[in-house]
């Protein structure tokens, strides 16, 4: 009698044990499975994710930027007017095209396409951009007619518009100064800021 109710213990347990063995190797396969999906989830999130990076620094490494390149000698003396010749090098690694002037202010003329930081100085714009495309390590020129005055102590800045071979269309401003208490010439103090993405590829 002994014999059978340890017989039938022994089976109970073997078919518990084997019961739970199934149960745990369930448990871990559907953990595997979570642990699979997670990590292709994740694999495929870093992918994109060095996809995107991959484009943004494709795209900044190769746009166009223009620098100022001016020179004292660019600058003359006409009457009653000063004469500010400014040359524009293209220093990015990408073809700028489409060359425009941009605008200062509301005024959709010459005088618009420059802004002084002394509201009382007269300008316009004297010479028209020499070219409208400018390849890297090209140049192009402009320049405007400033009223002269007895001290010529001024800063103006004005703006350039641009697209990359991509189509996507930059702002790009730029600054110079004439004029100190040590020389008649363009002020040290010049900019060609950052090139601004205004208008993107669909």
């Amino acid at each position: 009698m002994l014999a059978n109710i340890l017989a039938g213990l022994a089976l109970a347990y073997a078919i518990w044990n084997d019961h739970k063995e199934r149960q745990n190797k369930k448990l871990l396969a559907d953990a595997q499975s979570r642990i699979q999906k997670t990590q292709q989830d994740l694999e495929e999130k870093t992918q994109e994710f060095n996809q995107k990076l991959g484009k943004i620094n494709s795209s900044e490494s190769i746009l166009p930027h223009l620098y100022l390149n001016l020179s004292d000698d660019d600058i003359k003396n006409k009457g009653g007017k000063m004469i500010f010749g400014i040359w524009v090098r293209n220093v990015g690694q990408a073809a700028a095209v489409n060359i425009q002037m941009g605008y200062e202010n509301n005024d959709q003329n010459l005088a618009g396409m420059l802004r002084s930081e002394n509201d009382d100085q007269s300008f316009s714009l004297y010479d028209y951009l020499s070219a409208t495309t400018a390849l890297t390590g090209e140049t192009v020129f402009l320049s405007f007619c400033i009223q002269k005055t007895d001290e010529m102590l001024d800063f103006y800045y004005f703006k350039l518009h641009y697209s990359d071979l991509a189509g996507r269309v930059y702002e790009q401003e730029f600054k110079f100064g004439y004029g100190n208490k040590f020389q008649n010439g363009y002020s040290l103090n010049q900019g060609s800021f950052q090139p601004k993405l205004i208008e993107d590829i669909v």
